[in-house]
Parts: structure tokens; C-alpha cells; sequence
């Protein structure tokens, strides 16, 4: 309880972050998806029951930021969360280009779910340069910060801090 509300509370300041800081820093026009690879590197952690009550929140207050489509961002970072969760299980984890590869794929499915949604409804336009070198760009952006965010993780993860539980 007390280790998946602390999550979900640092889940929900680095969105703050993100909606405020880290959307004005962009590389070739790509901006970095920090939430998304904290989900995932947290994903390797957390059963599955305790990864949906800890990122449902956490996607409900993103689609409070984004204003088109309600439920997509939830229903992207729920969906990527389990497949990480539902996968970690049969893999060594310890080696540093799991997170890694966990974050490319991730980051590939919500472009990809993102495209299959938005398209139809002209919110993106047709630009499919841009489209292909978001896709490009954003999976290596986001892979290579995913070993700072993982070793982070897994050093909250590790702290006796989560390790006890609340005494009411």
C-alpha cells in the first residue's frame, strides 16, 4: 500500500515535470517521454494487480493534460505497464539492456496506438516525414534515457523507505 502510493506520487510529479519542463526541451523536434519510461521501469518491479492501481492514476491526470482523445493515454500506459509486467517475468532483468529494449518496444506500441487513434482524425495532419522521424527519434531518445530511469528505480525500489509498511 504505502510502496504504491509513493509511486504513484512520484509517477505523478514526474508528470508534472514533464507537462511543464521537459515539454519545452526538444531534440530535432522530438521531446523525451519521461513518464513512459518510468512506467516501464517500474513495471519491472510491481505485480500486476499493483502496476494497474499504481498507473491508472497516473493516466487519468495525463488525459487531464491532453486535450483531444480522454482514455488514450491511460488505456497506453495501462496496456504497455502489463506486457512489460506480464514479459519481466520470464527474462533476466539484471542486465542493463533489458530496460532498454522494454523502453523501445513501449515506446514503438504508444506511437503506435497514438497514430491508430489520432490519423483518422486529422489531429496529427499527413506530415509523414515527421511522423517516421518521430518514430525513429523518440524510440533512441527514450531507450537511451531509460538506463538513468531504470538504475534510479531501482535504487527507490531497493530503499528500506519501500520496503516497510505503514503502521496505522
Amino acid at each position: 500500500m504505502k510502496r504504491n502510493f509513493i509511486i504513484a506520487l512520484v509517477g505523478l510529479i514526474i508528470l508534472i515535470l514533464q507537462q511543464t519542463v521537459i515539454m519545452n526541451i526538444s531534440l530535432f523536434g522530438i521531446k523525451i517521454d519521461l513518464l513512459l519510461i518510468f512506467i516501464v521501469s517500474i513495471s519491472m518491479f510491481i505485480d500486476k494487480t499493483d502496476i494497474i492501481f499504481t498507473v491508472l492514476p497516473i493516466g487519468i491526470v495525463k488525459d487531464a493534460f491532453f486535450p483531444y482523445v480522454f482514455g488514450l493515454n491511460t488505456l497506453i500506459l495501462v496496456l504497455v505497464s502489463l506486457i512489460v509486467c506480464m514479459i519481466e517475468k520470464k527474462i533476466y532483468k539484471d542486465t542493463i539492456i533489458i530496460p532498454m529494449i522494454f523502453t523501445f518496444f513501449a515506446t514503438l506500441i504508444k506511437l503506435a496506438i497514438t497514430l491508430l487513434f489520432l490519423l483518422p482524425t486529422g489531429i496529427l495532419g499527413t506530415n509523414y516525414n515527421y511522423i517516421g522521424k518521430t518514430v525513429v527519434f523518440e524510440t533512441l531518445f527514450n531507450s537511451a534515457l531509460a538506463v538513468i530511469v531504470y538504475n534510479y528505480v531501482k535504487r527507490m525500489m531497493n530503499s528500506e523507505t519501500l520496503k516497510r509498511e505503514w503502521k496505522f
